[in-house]
């Protein structure tokens, strides 16, 4: 008699530990989740700061494609695109570099916004002055096959400006 009644007090504890330690681990899961995705957008901008294109291309989607201001932009456009201004930068500013950069990212579950905000200085070779600015950027992004990509990233002024793109 004293076996199944401590059996039956066993498998209730088991059951009201498990009811606990579920929320917890979804928790734990979540933040993971949300950690990983800032890793790519981190990665994003620590690569581009470095003119690294290669890296930088690594966290942007195949499946990317965004309409900014009007114009759709897809994968093989944005990676020309990513290509011509990292050049373009790295040829212009001597001592690049961005700073104060700030990241908020929303979302849950399979896909997340992150807004960028960050300043930028250099010393500008042709007009030969140090230069620098303030930017805000969006980056949309998507868990594709387990692994977080970058799936349309754009200016945030006008904060409409750029809209994913099915």
């Amino acid at each position: 008699m004293k076996r199944p009644i401590l059996f039956l007090l066993l498998v209730l504890l088991a059951a009201q530990f498990s009811c606990k330690i579920a929320p917890v681990l979804a928790q734990e899961q979540e933040e993971d989740n949300r950690a990983a995705a800032l890793e790519v957008v981190k990665a994003f901008y620590e690569s581009t700061e470095k003119g690294d294109y290669n890296s930088a291309l690594q966290q942007i989607s195949p499946n990317f494609s965004c309409v900014i201001n009007g114009e759709k932009m897809d994968y093989n456009r944005h990676k020309a695109y990513l290509k011509d201004s990292l050049e373009l930068n790295y040829k212009r500013f001597l001592r690049f570099s961005l700073y104060n950069v700030r990241v908020n990212l929303e979302g849950s579950g399979d896909s997340a916004i992150a807004e960028v905000d960050f300043y930028w200085k250099g010393y500008d070779s042709i007009a030969l002055v140090d230069k620098t600015g303030y930017r805000k950027r969006v980056a949309h992004l998507a868990k594709e096959n387990g692994v977080w990509k970058i799936t349309c990233l754009g200016p945030l002024d006008p904060p409409s400006a750029q809209q994913p793109q099915s």
